[in-house]
């Protein structure tokens, strides 16, 4: 049920961004609670396809004030790229409150995204190229799927960071600003 909603708050999403609003709906979010029910249902798919799946998640008493609609997708999106492209190794999802500050990371040991492609692939409908490279894997999809999470980080005024190179792996970690409730 809660994929379903996320899916259709992505067209929402997307609707408002190309119309250039995006509404925030701030509530009391506790994080790891969030993040369990979101995390459950990817960590069967990631296991099936052999690869580890390592969490790290904040105390269960932690609250804050965000969006967490918007959140959803970001995290969503996020272990949706990192299963896409990675065949073997691991997938680690951190997420922490410290100071204000909500950091998630979304970390794979996939394909990587060569240095010159870092600012295009939150550009919509751009693809990373892997051709060069006969033995990286061909992904489907729209190319709208990390444009979309930069959009979405912007509208809870946060900020998203790849570090990432062709054959080690991606690292997307995002830093909200946030208000601590508990």
């Amino acid at each position: 049920m809660q994929l379903m909603r996320i899916a259709i708050y992505w067209i929402v999403v997307i609707m408002t961004a190309n119309a250039g609003k995006v509404h925030v709906h701030r509530e009391p979010v506790n994080v790891a609670l969030l993040c369990r029910e979101l995390l459950e249902p990817y960590s069967r798919h990631i296991k099936e396809k052999g690869l580890q799946f390592d969490v790290q998640l904040p105390e269960e008493s932690i609250e804050v004030l965000m969006d967490g609609n918007l959140f959803s997708q970001v995290l969503c999106n996020l272990v949706d790229n990192a299963m896409k492209f990675t065949d073997s190794g691991r997938i680690s999802v951190n997420a922490g409150v410290c100071d204000h500050q909500l950091t998630l990371s979304v970390a794979d040991t996939g394909c990587g995204i060569a240095k010159d492609q870092h600012d295009r692939v939150f550009e919509r409908f751009y693809k990373q190229d892997n051709h060069s490279d006969p033995s990286a894997q061909q992904v489907s999809g729209t190319g709208l799927g990390l444009a979309m999470v930069n959009d979405a980080v912007a509208a809870l005024g946060g900020s998203i960071k790849l570090d990432s190179e062709p054959g080690s792996g991606s690292r997307f970690t995002v830093s909200i600003h946030v208000q601590q409730i508990s």
